[in-house]
């Protein structure tokens, strides 16, 4: 039975704490380049075997195939992207741009959606008195 689009609990708690926490997330993405055998070993040399919740990294239940193809899959989209900002100068800039207006736009939409609506009227967030 599949559990948040993984595997199993196991494999999703190891992938959640690899995104999720600094240490785990370096040591995959900064120097395992995605591998999930290096990332073993390289966590291995620092005394990480299994994660917070006490999920062996080397685990039966711990489906490995889909870890490996999951984070070596992350490597090859950040990869292509750097071609791309190679082949097409100033392409970063824009992407992050987009990117930043659409987080700006959904934090709008966000700020909207808690203004309460008192007595009738509009809570304004900005301001210290209702009108």
């Amino acid at each position: 039975m599949s559990y948040n689009g993984w595997t199993n609990w196991e494999t999703w708690n190891v992938a959640v704490w690899i995104e999720n926490d600094e240490m785990f997330n370096r040591i995959m993405t900064q120097a395992a380049k995605g591998n999930w055998e290096t990332f073993k070993e390289l966590a291995a040399n620092w005394g990480i075997i299994k994660t917070p919740d006490g999920v062996y990294f080397e685990a039966a239940e711990v489906d490995q195939n889909q870890l490996y193809d999951a984070f070596l899959e992350d490597e090859k989209e950040k990869d292509a992207e750097e071609e791309v900002a190679e082949l097409f100068p100033g392409t970063r800039d824009a992407l992050n741009n987009l990117t930043i207006r659409q987080e700006d736009i959904e934090e709008e939409e966000e700020e909207e959606e808690e203004c309460s609506v008192l007595e009738g009227r509009r809570l304004l967030r900005t301001r210290s008195f209702y009108i």
